[in-house]
């Protein structure tokens, strides 16, 4: 039987290769740099998954059903899957939790333009190319879960620069979930949103009602999705990812203009109310992340101040068609201030 590795590459011919990056913007080299990067991460995910309880039935019930969206035409495949979203809940299903940690992880190191866009259109097709190689050897579950483990081991110790990159990514994404769990959900809710919390208490200091209504403030509501971009922030920090990586799980969970506030049943039209257990969540989480390294608190603090002050900046106030004015105003820097009393005590 041929490896997983050349089953995906297999799948994808030069015309498959020129459509995916016709539908995605890029050229044939970024296309194909992704690609080596697609075979790996299938892979050792695929056999990550395996070592899992019933693990081996999962993959082999997973790739059964794959073969009818490829048929005999992977590319009018490509066509209906750039419109679909099957590739991400594939992904989804193979990655589970540390999802968004790998291929942030991907995107960071590798630099390929819209990798998470060719990702999810490539997974389909390799994994059903994977399923069509194995129902023709006949390979039954237990087999499988075993081929791929021990691809996956081999691939693990290669210079193959894909594996290499895809290897990296699951070391940090069970780096960020040890961390996490070490901390305790309870904890790591407080850590997880306190910086959303704390950016949105700057931009409560120029729109008060900005808590019980983003959609009022829509330079605010934009801003404060953007200051947490993973592409934006270092990624030196363990925590730091970990608590960016929540952030955006988050934030893809919310519908409209709502965000992710996670205060209980604290009254958002209350502005007093909101700032009191928004400087609360904030000293929970600087009590949570006690034990951890100083140079970890260190990092996270520094995320948030950063991200707090550069909302502040966003709008000048005073002067003359903008010339003169301060950048930070008196309600916004006491709002910075109660930030870093309730982070460094």
């Amino acid at each position: 039987m041929p490896s997983a590795l050349e089953s995906v590459a297999s799948a994808f011919t030069p015309g498959l290769v020129r459509q995916l990056a016709g539908s995605l913007g890029l050229n044939t080299g970024q296309i194909q740099k992704g690609l080596k990067l697609a075979g790996p991460l299938l892979v050792m995910a695929l056999a990550r998954k395996a070592q899992a309880p019933r693990g081996s039935a999962t993959v082999a019930n997973l790739l059964t059903k794959l073969p009818a969206y490829a048929g005999d035409d992977p590319a009018g495949m490509v066509d209906r899957l750039r419109l679909g979203n099957l590739g991400n809940r594939l992904l989804g299903r193979l990655l589970g939790n540390q999802n968004r940690a790998v291929i942030t992880s991907l995107l960071r190191s590798s630099a390929i333009p819209g990798l998470d866009a060719l990702l999810n259109m490539a997974t389909p097709a390799a994994l059903a190319q994977i399923s069509k190689t194995m129902n023709h050897r006949k390979t039954d579950a237990t087999a499988l879960a075993k081929k791929l483990q021990q691809e996956a081991a081999t691939l693990a110790k290669s210079d193959n620069d894909g594996a290499r990159l895809v290897a990296c990514a699951f070391a940090e994404a069970d780096a960020q979930r040890e961390l996490k769990s070490s901390i305790g959900r309870r904890d790591w809710a407080a850590v997880s949103s306190a910086p959303l919390l704390a950016v949105g208490h700057v931009a409560a200091a120029r729109c008060p009602m900005f808590f019980s209504n983003p959609a009022g403030a829509p330079r605010e509501r934009a801003l404060l999705t953007d200051l947490f971009d993973p592409a934006g922030i270092p990624g030196d920090s363990t925590l730091v990812d970990a608590a960016v990586n929540s952030i955006q799980d988050l934030l893809s969970e919310t519908l409209g203009d709502n965000l992710p506030w996670d205060l209980g049943d604290v009254d958002l039209t209350d502005p007093a109310r909101v700032k009191a257990k928004v400087l609360d969540r904030l000293s929970m989480a600087r009590h949570a992340l006690a034990p951890l390294p100083a140079h970890e608190q260190a990092d996270y603090k520094k995320l948030i101040v950063d991200a707090a002050i550069k909302m502040a900046e966003a709008e000048k106030e005073g002067g003359f068609l903008g010339l003169g004015g301060r950048k930070i105003s008196d309600s916004e820097q006491a709002a910075i201030d109660d930030i870093k009393i309730a982070l460094y005590g």
